[in-house]
C-alpha cells in the first residue's frame, strides 16, 4: 500500500487512482456488503497528493478482506449450518489489511455506482 520511500507525486499508479494521499489509520471495522467481507478503516488525512480531499479530513476506505459473521455469510450463500456463533476470516487477494495506527500513502478510487459500498465511498486502489 505504501511507495516505500518513492515519490507519490511521481509514482504512474497515483495518476490512475481517484486520489492519494497520506495519513494515519484511526480506527477499523469489519462489514459484508454483496457476498463479501470488507474491512473499513477510518483514515486521518495528512497530506493529499492528488484529489479532492484535505489535511485533516478522515476517510472511510474499504479494503477487501476481513471478518465475517458465520451467520451473516450463511445467510447471504445459504451455507455453514450451526456456526452461528463463529467468525469467518477472508484474507485479502493483493496487499494487506490495515490496522489502527498505521502511516502510509494510500492510493483511493471511488465505488462505482453498481458497487455494493455506499455511494461515493473509496476503496483501495491496486493495480
Amino acid at each position: 500500500v505504501s511507495f516505500h520511500g518513492s515519490v507519490p507525486e511521481f509514482d504512474p499508479v497515483a495518476r490512475k487512482a481517484d486520489a492519494c494521499i497520506e495519513g494515519r489509520v484511526e480506527n477499523i471495522y469489519y462489514t459484508f456488503s454483496g457476498g463479501t467481507a470488507w474491512t473499513q478503516a477510518d483514515i486521518y488525512v495528512t497530506r493529499c497528493v492528488s484529489g479532492s480531499l484535505s489535511r485533516g479530513d478522515i476517510v472511510s476506505v474499504y479494503f477487501p478482506g476481513g471478518y465475517v459473521s458465520a451467520e451473516d455469510y450463511s445467510a447471504y450463500f445459504g451455507s455453514v449450518s450451526g456456526w452461528s456463533d463463529c467468525f469467518l476470516f477472508f484474507s485479502p487477494d493483493v496487499g494487506e489489511l490495515p490496522f489502527p495506527g498505521q502511516e502510509s500513502t494510500y492510493y483511493l478510487a471511488q465505488s462505482s455506482k453498481d458497487s455494493y459500498l455506499p455511494v461515493g465511498a473509496y476503496e483501495i486502489f491496486y493495480e
